[in-house]
């Protein structure tokens, strides 16, 4: 009875060496990683006069390993150009993506014609088995209590533990319209990247540029008019001109904090028409 508590005793301690071990290793690879990109970014902006700003990020574990999640990391299709995993952020007046990928991008916050969303978040509910085929803690304490027949009973203890796992399906994606040096339009994707766990962006931008939303938001409520009012004469379509300097005014006075949030949201869907 004795060789087999001090057998159990022996083997939990190894377990719990060896997992302490992996654990320490895992941690430390993530870091050398976080800290070999955080080289290429700053790399990249140097090349590109862009001022570096340290980024927000938390240790996650994702089953495999550790990883870093950056609050500001995405992915960036620009059609010749995009990155994997980029940082974004606001520096002298250009919205700023660097990172992983074929090379930093730059877009000037007044070339930015208009933003859209599509996708959305869903979670979905998995229901697993985590059970174990032997429980070495619960054969050590069965051993303790009851002997051999207590051992028996303690190591198949964890057999069926059923869990439930939320999982995250995110394709949110934000398009970006902007003028290019050639003063052409050109179309911008960014969506939630493959190596990061966090997707901002939308809020983000929002909180940046808010009336180059409502000037898609505009265009696209004059478009359904046109549409469905076919016979109204021209003078009764939305005038975007005429509507955009109320929308700045009215994202000024919200900024100074003249008004509520609640007063600007009630103020712009009543300019929106929405």
């Amino acid at each position: 009875m004795g060789i087999f508590i001090l057998v159990l005793l022996v083997l939990t301690a190894i377990c719990f060496v060896i997992y302490k071990a992996i654990d320490t290793s895992q941690s430390n690879n993530s870091y050398q990683a976080q800290d070999a990109f955080l080289s290429e970014v700053r790399k990249m902006c140097e090349d590109n006069d862009i001022t570096y700003q340290e980024p927000d990020f938390r240790k996650t574990h994702n089953g495999m390993g550790y990883a870093i999640d950056y609050y500001n990391g995405v992915s960036v299709d620009a059609g010749s150009k995009g990155l994997i995993l980029g940082l974004y952020w606001i520096d002298k007046d250009n919205l700023c993506f660097v990172g992983r990928g074929t090379g930093a991008i730059k877009i000037p916050l007044s070339k930015i014609e208009m933003y859209t969303f599509d996708g959305s978040v869903q979670y979905i509910s998995k229901i697993k088995n985590d059970g174990k085929n032997v429980s070495f803690s619960g054969a050590l304490v069965g051993g303790l209590v009851a002997g051999e027949a207590g051992m028996i009973i303690g190591a198949t203890k964890d057999r069926n533990q059923i869990s439930t796992e939320v999982e995250e399906k995110d394709d949110r994606k934000v398009y970006v319209y902007y003028r290019d040096e050639n003063d052409e339009t050109q179309q911008l994707i960014v969506s939630k990247s493959l190596f990061n766990e966090s997707f901002h962006f939308d809020e983000f931008i929002k909180s940046k540029v808010p009336t180059k939303r409502d000037t898609y938001l505009l265009a696209h409520t004059n478009s359904e008019k046109k549409d469905n009012s076919a016979q109204e004469t021209a003078g009764n379509n939305v005038d975007i001109n005429s509507l955009e300097p109320q929308l700045a005014k009215l994202k000024e006075l919200y900024e100074n904090k003249l008004i509520s949030e609640e007063e600007y949201d009630l103020k712009r869907k009543k300019i929106l028409n929405l």
